[in-house]
């Protein structure tokens, strides 16, 4: 099956606008729902790997879209690039939907204070193997394929 341009882009735009609303209600929802100063809301917004991931996959449909002939479009679309932000932003929603989609308060499977080092250490591990095999699947299937994802 073969993708028209036309849809090519239909797929860029829809998935470039849905990762920038994902990333400006995310801003707008830890603003609103603050405790600390505003400076400080927006710097601990730029720590979590859930929002550095959608701004990450935001920018690769964007560029992919509006500037494929940039260096950044061209960087999105190596293969490489499309399966490590595929492989990351899986991640995210595997790891969101299994252990924190019920809490406000989110990454409780790190709090050293309660689980202790060993714990801790464990559970990243963990999230490693994941996405090691992921990304191993992710390029096994593209090299079967022989194509790039957004291709």
């Amino acid at each position: 099956m073969t993708i028209t341009l036309d849809e090519k882009r239909m797929t860029m735009t829809c998935g470039a606008l849905l990762a920038w609303l994902a990333v400006l209600l995310q801003l707008v929802l830890m603003l609103r729902n603050r405790t600390t100063s505003t400076a400080e809301a927006l710097a601990r917004f730029f720590t979590f790997f859930t929002i550095l991931t959608n701004i990450l996959t935001a920018l690769c449909f964007t560029l992919i879209w509006i500037k494929p002939a940039s260096s950044g479009g061209r960087f999105f679309a190596r293969p490489g690039s499309q399966t490590a932000t595929a492989v990351y932003i899986l991640m995210v929603g595997i790891i969101y939907n299994t252990l924190l989609r019920s809490l406000w308060h989110p990454y409780p499977f790190m709090d050293v204070a309660q689980l202790g080092y060993g714990r801790v250490l464990m559970h990243s591990a963990g999230m490693l193997a994941a996405f090691l095999l992921l990304s191993v699947l992710f390029l096994a299937l593209a090299k079967v394929k022989g194509t790039r994802f957004f291709n």
